[in-house]
């Protein structure tokens, strides 16, 4: 996942945990394999993705899913 968003695996980890720490909540599921979304991360996502973003960030962030 890191690789898609061209961030090191330490960003990216470090970033959902400061997600994490400032919702109060996990938003990933870490006893399944593979990792899945916990019902608050797919609210997360979900509202993130609401967001309005330039078109070209938008289309950038859509390459790297």
């Amino acid at each position: 996942a890191a690789e898609s968003l061209s961030v090191s695996q330490p960003s990216l980890s470090a970033s959902i945990k400061r997600i994490e720490q400032k919702i109060s909540e996990p938003i990933f599921d870490r006893s399944s394999n593979p990792l899945k979304l916990t019902e608050i991360g797919e609210e997360y996502v979900n509202r993130a993705l609401e967001i309005e973003v330039p078109d070209k960030i938008y289309d950038e962030l859509i390459e790297k899913l």
